[in-house]
């Protein structure tokens, strides 16, 4: 990938100062090439382009944001990028926009969608081998708390009932939140089932002979942890 940053712009001060506030970086850091617009016909005009390149001196949240940034412009969606940061898993990149509800998509299709298309566009270009995670408005945060909270919801009736629970599909970084949020539960167990990118995740109960040995391997590790 050789651009990372792609914009319109009316002169090369205006979109140099532009694409710095994009990248969050000094002018000086940036590398460019410029594409001058021409007549498309009597009505129409390509715009002037300002294209950043992508170079090894520019760090990861740069192109994170640039390519974030390219990808909803090219769609006609107009985003704003609020932050970026890391976490000890991923690169997380807050935008907002006013089409949110749009980015968002039924039960987070669409931001899934988005985020699939960055990641596929920097892979191997990022000096981290980390995933990137696209949010907007605080909404990876809600669905978290939702989806934990519904994890042990469900825990508590299967543990009840002792019959199974299927959940609805979810994706890879969903199905890890509930997995780690019942994890420690000593009274069902999760498996993964179907193929593809959605996967929906049964939850089990365990039986006693099952919970007892489990109590009893968490008692010995502690023994050994202890010595």
């Amino acid at each position: 990938m050789n651009i990372i940053l792609e914009i319109e712009i009316k002169s090369k001060a205006e979109g140099l100062k532009k694409a710095a506030q994009i990248l969050n970086i000094g002018e000086d850091k940036i590398e460019f090439e410029l594409e001058k617009g021409f007549l498309g016909g009597i009505f129409s005009k390509k715009p002037n382009l300002l294209k950043v390149k992508n170079t090894e001196s520019l760090s990861d949240f740069a192109k994170i944001r640039g390519v974030t940034y390219t990808l909803f412009n090219k769609l006609g969606i107009e985003i704003e990028i609020e932050y970026t940061k890391e976490t000890p898993e991923n690169y997380v990149i807050s935008i907002q926009s006013k089409h949110q509800s749009f980015i968002i998509g039924k039960k987070g299709k669409n931001i899934d969608s988005f985020q699939f298309l960055v990641n596929l566009l920097l892979n191997n270009h990022l000096k981290k081998n980390k995933r990137i995670l696209i949010d907007i408005d605080r909404y990876r945060e809600k669905r978290k708390l939702y989806l934990q909270k519904t994890a042990r919801n469900i825990a508590n009736r299967v543990a009840s009932s002792g019959k199974s629970y299927l959940m609805e599909p979810l994706n890879p970084y969903e199905r890890r939140i509930i997995h780690l949020e019942l994890e420690k539960d000593k009274r069902v167990t999760t498996e993964s089932e179907g193929n593809g990118l959605y996967k929906r995740i049964r939850i089990i109960k365990l039986s006693s002979e099952t919970q007892k040995s489990q109590k009893d391997s968490t008692q010995n590790n502690n023994s050994l942890e202890n010595i």
